[in-house]
């Protein structure tokens, strides 16, 4: 479903590096998920969100500083309109990142 997601932004005509980004930022949370035996868009609701929200929140990288609040919002924008997608291609019932 991400690559399809990818490929209907490609149809609107986003930029190669736009699409290899949100690919990155996705498959961090993709991962993330994954080692919490999450594997299905609709096993995500809104705490699981706000989960990864708290975990990028108090991830340090490998100097030790956090990440900045760009950064941390660069890892949860393209979540948004991932979920939104979904929800709208009937793939999820609803959009746990609505709010």
């Amino acid at each position: 479903l991400c690559r399809a997601y990818l490929d209907a932004l490609k149809l609107k005509n986003f930029s190669p590096v736009t699409l290899d980004r949100r690919l990155s930022l996705l498959n961090a949370f993709l991962q993330w998920a994954g080692d919490r035996g999450l594997s299905r868009p609709s096993e995500v609701t809104k705490p699981i969100l706000e989960r990864y929200q708290r975990w990028l929140f108090a991830y340090r990288k490998p100097n030790g500083d956090p990440l900045s609040w760009a950064s941390q919002i660069n890892y949860l924008s393209p979540l948004r309109t991932w979920f939104k997608w979904l929800a709208k291609n009937n793939h999820i019932p609803f959009n746990p990142a609505s709010e």
